[in-house]
């Protein structure tokens, strides 16, 4: 998982070391095929 947005890999990593993160979960694209708001992200 990963973003090129500016200070996101500052925050993930803060997260991380707070031990604030169980699990992360990736969705595939297209998973609602019903709408065009992506599942992912």
């Amino acid at each position: 998982m990963s973003s090129n947005q500016s200070g996101e890999k500052e925050i993930r990593k803060s997260l991380i070391e707070a031990d604030l993160v169980d699990c992360m979960v990736a969705f595939p694209g297209q998973l609602f095929y019903n709408t065009q708001i992506p599942a992912l992200n």
